[in-house]
């Protein structure tokens, strides 16, 4: 039954690339838990057959998951399930969907200090006297007509815990991807606020929008195993180019 509705799956709606239609697929099997983590995928043959798509098209899609940290390959064993989504200890996930391939452009590093950093103190667990590494990137969405801005997003890391993060953040793989590989910390959950907020000046321009713009910020606290608080992010997110979809696991 499951190779019969992966079988009949389109591949070609709205335009998008086939290895992105494949990657949003086989997210969807992680982070419903039906890969669970440990889990060994369908070989390479098995999904070429079941998504009717080139060897090559199925491994760019498989080594993108497999850059992010989702997958993992084993010499002469497979590809498995490495990890999930870091909001997996949430009750409730909040998946940002994009209508196109995603890609990011970091934009500037900042240290902050002082009054500067004072609304984060509390929320991950840092003194005032403290300093915060920012890291500001913008996500757009491509695709073969045009490219759209997504959001602005705004991480801050505690320069004492990453103080060589402006050496090692990268455009090419995912942040969780980066916490795992260099610092061996493995993100598991997320507290998610969102806020109604009005763009200010330079946020309208990078998201193209007039300034005062209304908009939703998700202001967000990445934990690790331990529930301990890692870094927060601050997602700014264009009004007509994304969706929200919420998902809750009894």
């Amino acid at each position: 039954m499951q190779q019969t509705r992966m079988r009949n799956m389109k591949l070609n709606d709205k335009g998008l690339p086939l290895y992105y239609q494949i990657e949003k697929y086989m997210r969807e099997k992680i982070f419903s838990n039906e890969w669970p983590v440990g889990a060994q995928i369908p070989t390479e043959t098995e999904l070429m057959e079941l998504f009717s798509v080139s060897r090559a098209t199925l491994r760019q899609a498989v080594g993108n998951l497999c850059n992010e940290g989702l997958l993992e390959r084993l010499q002469g064993r497979g590809t498995f399930v490495k990890t999930k989504a870091p909001y997996i200890g949430d009750h409730t996930q909040v998946w940002l969907e994009q209508d196109a391939r995603h890609v990011q452009e970091t934009l500037s590093f900042e240290e902050l200090e002082g009054p500067r950093i004072h609304h984060f103190c509390d929320s991950i667990g840092i003194s005032s006297d403290s300093v915060l590494v920012s890291i500001k990137c913008l996500h757009s969405n491509i695709d073969a007509r045009s490219v759209e801005p997504s959001n602005v997003t705004i991480s801050y890391f505690p320069k004492d815990r990453f103080p060589d993060i402006k050496d090692r953040f990268s455009d090419e793989y995912s942040i969780y991807h980066l916490m795992e590989k260099h610092y061996n910390i493995h993100l598991r959950s997320a507290l998610s606020v969102f806020h109604a907020v009005c763009l200010e000046e330079q946020l309208s321009r990078l998201l193209e929008l007039p300034s005062g713009t209304p908009a939703i910020c998700i202001e967000k606290i990445l934990h690790d195993e331990m529930e301990r608080p890692v870094y927060i992010s601050e997602i700014y997110l264009h009004p007509f180019n994304n969706r929200l979809e919420f998902r809750s696991r009894s």
